[in-house]
């Protein structure tokens, strides 16, 4: 078996070849052939593309974040009041606890551990619903930037474009990203 830097190097190779109409065997290439792909790499038009700064930077991203913001704006705020007040009652609860009655101490926990329970259902909740959001939104950004993408590959020849989440070092020359938040820009 290949290990994984070697696996990646081979895919890599093979999309390359594919792209450029050359084949490749499904077998991992011996040492001459090997080193006649990575000759060949040097003939690739290759592109990179930071789809975090897209989302980030981008006046869509910019807008989808403020949208969201404003959205769940309110349920955020009734949150934060239902946590202050119960960091309230639990530090009257200390403060008074030892010299209040048995029951009644009881009762309050309850009360206390009632509204905690409450609070993280409704904090979970919010979450849930953020995140649910927030992923239908990326998702649209996502296509139309992905439709941008192939648009610059398709009319400057590019064989592949990667994204950051598979690549450790871009020479800023093959980073597109800028282009693509440009062209996101509406």
């Amino acid at each position: 078996m290949m290990p994984m830097t070697a696996r990646f190097l081979f895919t890599l190779l093979a999309m390359i070849s594919l792209a450029s109409g050359h084949s490749i065997a499904q077998t991992a290439p011996s040492v001459p052939s090997a080193q006649n792909s990575i000759t060949r790499i040097g003939e690739a038009k290759v592109g990179f593309v930071h789809n975090e700064r897209i989302l980030r930077e981008s006046p869509a991203g910019i807008r989808i974040a403020a949208k969201l913001e404003k959205e769940f704006e309110k349920r955020r705020a009734d949150v934060k009041v239902n946590a202050d007040r119960i960091a309230e009652l639990q530090k009257q609860l200390d403060r008074s606890g030892v010299t209040m009655p048995e029951s009644e101490r009881r009762v309050r926990e309850r009360d206390l551990s009632s509204l905690t329970r409450d609070f993280q259902r409704a904090q979970r909740e919010l979450q849930e619903d953020v995140d649910l959001r927030t992923n239908e939104e990326l998702r649209s950004l996502a296509a139309r930037a992905d439709k941008i993408i192939r648009k610059i590959a398709e009319a400057e020849n590019f064989d592949i474009i990667f994204q950051q989440e598979s690549v450790v070092f871009v020479a800023p020359r093959v980073d597109l990203t800028a282009r693509v938040i440009k062209e996101l820009g509406d």
